[in-house]
């Protein structure tokens, strides 16, 4: 009997010192299954966000075909290649401005693309958008939890503003919030062609979504005051670098 005792207050010391060893080491096993699968899902939300969207082949506007045209001529005229000439646009992966919002305290750089690698340290520039000043759609992506984290404190009618490296100087592009809206992810209305020039921002929502967030959080904007590229060509005296994709 004496033996049966101290047999069973034995096995309830193991049993004790399992639960004791057991559920930290089941809580330290699990929040490291967390931070694992919170790092996987964040490293697919940058390279989703940077490939949201099917790609398209950038194509200059009319307008600056046609100036690109005859600066290429008048380069030849005078012994010049087009490669000689200036361009103002910028190559893929190249900074070219930031953004700022008073408001929302963004002002961060722009580059021109939206790779996982660029969306990380900077505002990313869809790459198949129009630039500022090309009356066309500017569609610029930042990621929710760091840039564009204060994107949702942005209101109607509050000012943005785009300085946009062009050439040999800075020009800056005013626009003023006109609608702001909540998405589906693949809405393809963010990237759509417009007539008129316009500003578009937006990132994942909702903003404290764990993982990939179902929703698009954008920003649109229409332009107040900037100067157009026609009469930035005119005045730099170089040639656009027609891009693809």
């Amino acid at each position: 009997m004496r033996r049966k005792e101290i047999s069973e207050g034995k096995s309830h010391k193991r049993k004790s010192w399992g639960i004791l060893f057991g559920i930290p080491l089941l809580l330290f096993i699990s929040g490291i299954a967390l931070i694992t699968i919170g790092t996987f899902n964040y490293m697919k939300y940058a390279f989703f966000l940077s490939r949201i969207f099917i790609e398209h082949d950038y194509k200059p506007s009319t307008e600056s075909r046609i100036l690109m045209e005859d600066n290429n001529k008048n380069s030849n005229q005078s012994g010049n290649t087009p490669e000689d000439d200036k361009k103002i646009f910028p190559e893929y992966g190249e900074e070219f401005g930031n953004i700022i919002i008073e408001s929302a305290s963004i002002d961060y750089p722009v580059i021109n693309g939206d790779s996982e690698k660029q969306l990380l340290i900077a505002v990313g520039h869809y790459f198949g958008s129009r630039y500022p000043g090309e009356n066309g759609n500017v569609v610029l992506a930042g990621h929710r939890n760091s840039l564009f984290k204060n994107l949702g404190k942005v209101e109607e009618g509050e000012k943005v503003l785009f300085n946009a490296n062009y050439g040999k100087y800075v020009y800056q592009y005013e626009y003023r919030v006109t609608d702001i809206k909540i998405v589906k992810g693949y809405d393809e209305s963010i990237i759509a062609a417009t007539d008129k020039e316009r500003l578009t921002l937006y990132t994942c929502y909702p903003f404290n979504y764990i993982g990939n967030a179902p929703k698009r959080y954008v920003v649109i904007c229409e332009l107040v005051k900037g100067t157009p590229v026609e009469e930035i060509l005119l005045k730099e005296g170089g040639a656009i670098l027609e891009k693809t994709s």
